[in-house]
């Protein structure tokens, strides 16, 4: 069953994403540690939950989108208000947060995952899979066009000659050049039709990630998943 979800970023509200959700029929809101000038950690927890059922809305993730997140005091209250919205799930960016958030995942019984964002220590496809060498248990949101944007073929030269492949539980749909230019979907150079292609030939159980720029192409990218 493919499954997509929106991530807004943190340039929309809580309330604006769901709106957004709503407009395109998605069920699966991923939140982030700041949204809409807010951050996660000062919004009610009542006020998310009444959006969330109003909406009939899954959270699949939190991500970390915040420069603060890797503060321990910061990361436990992130983790104190998954606990309670019963989020299994979060994203972080590299290493420092990552190892921070890994050992409080632990005890909180929520998963810890990171995301190859650009100036991360896990962007390289080479430090990701020596990481996954060294016994690393985080999974990954596999963002195509972070990869492309540092001139690796996503799918040939990361996904397919890497380790990460049984890790992934998010794939970003961003599309961009070897410039790190954004593109039209398919036009780009993230390879983002053979990743699905993949994924979905391995009975991928996560989530395709979109965001609110790319929202024009969701009919389509329905159109060629159906066609797979």
């Amino acid at each position: 069953m493919v499954k997509f979800s929106l991530n807004t970023g943190s340039e929309y509200t809580l309330v604006q994403a769901a709106v957004l959700c709503r407009q395109y029929g998605i069920g699966n809101l991923e939140l982030c540690s700041e949204m809409g000038g807010s951050k996660f950690t000062d919004i009610p927890l009542n006020e998310i939950k009444e959006i969330v059922l109003e909406n009939k809305l899954h959270i699949p993730a939190l991500n970390f989108n915040s420069k603060d997140d890797t503060d321990e005091e910061t990361l436990r209250a992130i983790f104190d208000k998954c606990s309670a919205l019963m989020i299994r799930k979060v994203i972080t960016g590299g290493n420092d947060s990552l190892n921070r958030a890994l050992k409080l995942g632990g005890l909180y019984g929520i998963e810890v995952g990171f995301e190859n964002n650009a100036g991360t220590d896990l962007n390289d496809p080479a430090a990701i899979d020596a990481f996954y060498s060294g016994g690393g248990r985080a999974f990954m949101a596999f963002n195509p066009g972070n990869f492309a944007a540092i001139r690796n073929h996503p799918y040939f030269g990361v996904f397919y000659a890497g380790k990460c492949k049984k890790h992934i539980a998010f794939l970003r749909i961003v599309e961009k050049l070897y410039t790190g230019e954004e593109a039209p979907l398919f036009c780009g150079h993230s390879e983002i039709k053979e990743l699905i292609s993949a994924l979905i030939a391995r009975s991928f159980n996560g989530y395709f990630t979109l965001y609110p720029g790319m929202m024009c192409y969701y009919p389509v990218l329905k159109n060629t998943m159906l066609a797979l």
